[in-house]
């Protein structure tokens, strides 16, 4: 029998024993929560492989359950452990056609446990930093043990037993008497008291003010009928005097054969047939009659148009089948810098031909953009990549069948790549009829310190794409 303070006892057990209640963390972390005072000395069990526990394990439960039942195994919930994603238990389950979730109550429950688990750094667990207390060790239990309901009745002592099969006692900071167990029970069965303090309205000056406007202008006549028409004359003065000086384009004239109809629609007329070519900022649609029109207006409009990569000079460049060098880490340039119009109008171009038609370059095409305020040599060689890679599938698209007509979401996150960044990066694909139809690629708005936390960031984002998918009718 150890003692650990005058008001707690521990009782000797194995490494094992708090190497499953924490969530089977490595045992360099139960050493450092030994030597903080937080755990009991164990004695340390260095044989103890859970990764082969795990698979064998599994290997006859499925043997004994699949017998017992005559039925197959299909989906195995797991929390995420290191055992649950080692490369035998991935081939046992991929040779055995198993597929591998995460389930709900063991997110949460191993989400508790890592808030509760001291950094390496500053020696105290994220529940310590937020609310400015050392968490309570006295509920961990295995998990998966039994559980025991005992009522209502509420019971104090110094020991407590557990209901994981294994004699341990959990400290129990301070003496407390039974009557002060029972006011406590009380206070928690109340309902929350809810503040009585009147809420005072922020006010951030003149300089921060909101208007709710209910007749805005909807065209240009209404903007310059308006009171407001000289302020709407210099912003589009400064609107296309940026455009102007961008080269975003130019104006021509009309093909020949084209009927203006409307500002943003034109019409050609054939003997058989009709054309019609809908405008909008950077965006056109195309519609026809038939085929055969629509892909001889496409040919009449080719040579207005130049290819990105010729564009830019680089349609003979040697192809490349990955839009990013994973190898590669990118950093803030504290060099020489390359010409940033250069750098933005070919990411500009590139991130139009993502956000349309190649979600396979999102990632690429939203971490570049992050240095275009600067770029250097690195940051160039690896935008010169994504024009390589997108020489590789110039005859590549995306193609919609009927099939499966159900909405499907992926998403999935990355652990923070370069030490230099404090955000993560996560994104997300919707496919519809087989091909996608919604995709992104994003640094997280928030710091996040697990691999867990950055996943539940991502699955979050997902989710509120997946919701505005389906308010669709």
């Amino acid at each position: 029998m150890g003692t650990n303070s005058s008001s707690s006892m521990y009782m000797h057990g194995t490494s094992f024993l708090w190497h499953s209640r924490l969530g089977h963390i490595n045992f360099r972390s139960i050493q450092r929560m030994e030597k903080l005072g937080i755990l009991p000395k164990c004695s340390l069990d260095k044989n103890i492989k859970c990764e082969a526990e795990a698979l064998n394990s599994f290997k006859n439960y499925k043997a004994e359950v699949e017998n017992q039942l005559d039925k197959k195994i299909e989906i195995l919930r797991s929390d995420r452990g290191g055992e649950y994603e080692s490369k035998y238990f991935a081939e046992f389950c991929c040779l055995n056609e198993h597929h591998i979730i995460c389930g709900g109550e063991s997110c949460l429950a191993a989400n508790s446990i890592l808030n509760r688990i001291p950094h390496k750094k500053s020696d105290k667990s994220p529940y310590h930093q937020w609310k400015g207390r050392l968490p309570s060790y006295k509920r961990m239990k295995m998990w998966g043990c039994l559980a025991k309901d005992k009522g209502k009745e509420v019971t104090c002592s110094r020991k407590r037993p557990l209901d994981d099969g294994l004699n341990d006692t959990i400290p129990d900071k301070g003496l407390q008497s039974n009557e002060e167990c029972s006011s406590k029970a009380q206070e928690e069965n109340l309902e929350p008291r809810r503040s009585k303090r009147g809420k005072i309205a922020k006010d951030f000056g003149p300089d921060y003010m909101t208007f709710v406007v209910n007749n805005e202008v909807q065209t240009y006549k209404e903007a310059m009928d308006s009171y407001e028409a000289p302020y709407w004359k210099e912003a589009i003065k400064s609107e296309i005097d940026s455009i102007v000086q961008n080269n975003t384009w130019k104006l021509v004239d009309l093909p020949p054969g084209i009927n203006e109809c409307d500002k943003y629609v034109y019409v050609k007329q054939y003997k058989n047939a009709c054309v019609i070519i809908c405008l909008y900022m950077d965006d056109m649609l195309i519609m026809g009659t038939n085929l055969d029109v629509i892909n001889q207006t496409k040919k009449m409009l080719h040579p207005s148009f130049s290819i990105v990569l010729k564009k830019f000079g680089h349609y003979d460049d040697k192809s490349v089948v990955t839009p990013f060098d994973a190898s590669s880490h990118l950093k803030k340039n504290k060099g020489d810098s390359v010409p940033q119009l250069e750098y933005t109008q070919v990411l500009g171009s590139l991130m139009y031909i993502m956000s349309c038609t190649r979600p396979d370059l999102a990632y690429s095409v939203s971490g570049l953009s992050g240095y275009s305020h600067n770029p250097g040599k690195d940051h160039w060689y690896a935008l010169l990549r994504v024009l390589r890679y997108l020489k590789h599938i110039m005859n590549s698209g995306l193609h919609y069948t009927r099939y499966p007509p159900v909405l499907e979401g992926y998403c999935d996150a990355n652990w923070i790549s370069n030490t230099s960044e404090a955000k993560s990066t996560s994104g997300y694909v919707f496919t519809l009829g087989g091909a996608a139809i919604s995709w992104k690629s994003s640094k997280q708005t928030m710091n996040t310190r697990s691999k867990m936390e950055v996943e539940f960031v991502a699955l979050d984002k997902d989710a509120e794409e997946a919701e505005w998918l389906e308010s669709f009718p």
